[in-house]
């Protein structure tokens, strides 16, 4: 069977790796795999972390003049014809198209309506509102097009039925899986004895260092509250985005600065999950479920997060960790001071973290599951 994975994005993020884990998955079952992709960061991305990499038919850059809405549009439209040639070239016996959400890649919902059937698009982030008239129409022409619309979170779908209006029945929610991260133990201890060396808790927030202009609903300023209202024993360790100047002023007027470490970009974020006592998600708005939250589970981290979207789907309450309302410092800052009074509860919570990973994120279930809908199609048509 010969799959066409088309991809279209600005950045590595969560819906890159997971059609790595896709591209990877569906290569080690035997299936003829094609990625066509702009030019841009994913070529570059799926050359370095697999070994035999599939064919990647690389196309030119998609135009950025324009403002708006209007760019936008010029962004899928222009480039449509050269997508819908290197698909059709390819004559695929399914084509899955990647990132074609709301917010996602106009251009990746322009290449499942030009691609041949059967075809299905993957959506990673939880749905915006339509804003203008003309949505309903776009959303339309997009659900006639697809034979399957796949999600990581039931949130997202359930979303995707609301805002959207897209018809139950292309719905498949496949949940998200990771690789469990590999842990170097000894690092791991280093990480921790450098964080914490007289036993205080660490909770920690890990964040892209390329995070874009959504990076100010990442909610620093929620865990910078609860850590200045909660115990003097918890430590914070922030990985990866690093929040600037105005934040370390606000930290050092709230008393904080000297219990938080600010490690900024790292070649792998794993020994420092495995350091922590807790990850805290305390985004704001704009998150579906973040796959840092996922893999905390994979090492045993409990999680601290926000109750938007399909977080609660992964952090349950009481067994892999505890949700709050977003923007909720003081119920974040009650959370820490509990799981500093007891420890037990932190054990049980990090044993139930491992077990809850292994039940329901391994990647291995994700790939299986996504390749059965491949054959499901495939046969219909």
């Amino acid at each position: 069977m010969r799959i066409a994975l088309f991809h279209d994005s600005v950045r590595i993020g969560g819906a890159e790796l997971y059609l790595l884990e896709i591209a990877r998955g569906a290569l080690a079952a035997g299936l003829d795999v094609h990625v066509v992709s702009p030019e841009g960061v994913l070529p570059p991305f799926l050359r370095e972390r697999l070994d035999e990499p599939p064919p990647i038919h690389v196309l030119p850059a998609r135009p950025t003049f324009g403002r708006g809405f209007a760019r936008d549009i010029a962004r899928a439209a222009i480039p449509v014809a050269q997508v819908a040639r290197a698909i059709r070239r390819l004559r695929p016996d399914v084509v899955h198209v990647n990132n074609g959400g709301y917010p996602g890649s106009h251009l990746a919902r322009s290449a499942l309506v030009v691609s041949p059937r059967p075809r299905l698009m993957s959506v990673h982030a939880v749905p915006q509102p339509r804003r203008v008239a003309a949505h309903a129409v776009m959303d339309g022409v997009v659900w006639a097009a697809a034979d399957a619309v796949l999600t990581g979170t039931r949130a997202a779908a359930d979303a995707l039925l609301a805002e959207r209006a897209m018809p139950r029945k292309l719905t498949r929610v496949i949940t998200y899986g990771v690789r469990r991260p590999a842990v170097d133990e000894g690092e791991a201890a280093r990480v921790r004895h450098a964080l914490a060396p007289y036993g205080s808790v660490v909770a920690g927030m890990v964040v892209a260092p390329d995070a874009s202009s959504d990076v100010q609903y990442k909610g620093y300023e929620v865990l910078l509250d609860a850590l200045a209202a909660g115990p003097e024993t918890v430590v914070a360790v922030l990985v990866g985005h690093d929040p600037g100047d105005d934040f370390r002023r606000q930290a050092a007027t709230l008393g904080a600065l000297e219990r938080i470490a600010f490690i900024g970009p790292v070649p792998s974020v794993a020994p420092y999950l495995a350091a922590m006592d807790v990850l805290v998600v305390p985004s704001t708005k704009y998150e579906s479920l973040p796959l840092v939250a996922v893999e905390a589970l994979g090492v045993g981290t409990p999680v601290l997060a926000s109750r938007l979207a399909g977080i609660p789907e992964a952090v349950v309450d009481g067994e892999t960790g505890y949700t709050f309302e977003p923007g909720d410092a003081a119920k974040l800052a009650d959370l820490l001071h509990e799981l500093v009074r007891d420890k037990q509860l932190r054990a049980k919570l990090a044993a139930q973290a491992k077990s809850a990973f292994e039940r329901k994120f391994a990647v291995e279930r994700m790939v299986t599951e996504t390749l059965a809908v491949y054959d499901e199609l495939a046969r219909r048509h």
